[in-house]
């Protein structure tokens, strides 16, 4: 059966605070009943063993539907997941953030929309055809005092148009990325120093450059 999902895991061994973070990126593939033979009822399970068998801590998701979400969970329910869809609500694709209950604790979490106005739900701006977005999250490592910040986010692909007329090599970083420097680190706790961030995103080019 040819799988319409796409993961990789990751160990990220944190020497300054004496732990290891099991880190996996999952394109889910929305559930298209127009997928025939790989339709979401016939690859959910086949999802579910892939996490159970690696055993992340961290799963950040593309294309997740809330009710795929809820399935998961409930097969797994070592973990928990939260996020918002990329309309704001849980009626379209979420960049779903899963976590392992007894490994990480959330200590802060949100959303944001890669647009000229990214505190609004469901905002469009570039001549996008569909809103992009960012879910992130810090967490509590158990057992560790140091906080880890997590960033699940897909990058602005314009529409054609936007492409003819935008510079293929801007000097500065495009709008869609000015959002994620300054979101997670404006949050801690009392004053601390910005904690460390994991950023795990769809990086699929515009088209533009080669």
């Amino acid at each position: 059966m040819r799988l319409f999902f796409r993961v990789a895991l990751f160990t990220l061994s944190l020497a300054a605070c004496a732990a290891e973070l099991r880190v996996m990126t999952f394109n889910v593939r929305y559930p298209n009943p127009g997928d025939g033979a790989n339709v979401w009822p016939a690859r959910r399970d086949l999802l579910v063993e892939v996490i159970r068998s690696r055993r992340p801590d961290l799963v950040g998701t593309q294309e997740l539907y809330y009710e795929q979400g809820q399935y998961i969970v409930e097969k797994l329910p070592e973990y928990a997941w939260f996020g918002l869809s990329r309309r704001g609500n849980h009626e379209d694709e979420h960049m779903g953030v899963f976590y392992r209950k007894n490994r990480l604790r959330v200590i802060d979490s949100g959303d944001f929309w890669l647009s000229a106005t990214p505190e609004k739900p469901g905002s469009i701006s570039w001549n996008m055809s569909l809103p992009r977005m960012v879910t992130w999250a810090q967490f509590e490592i158990a057992g560790v005092r140091r906080h880890r910040a997590s960033v699940c986010g897909r990058r602005v692909r314009p529409a054609p148009c936007a492409r003819k007329t935008r510079p293929c090599a801007p000097a500065s970083p495009p709008p869609s990325a000015r959002p994620l420097s300054r979101r997670p680190a404006r949050r801690g706790s009392g004053g601390s120093r910005r904690a460390p961030c994991r950023a795990r995103a769809d990086a699929r080019t515009s088209g533009c450059c080669p």
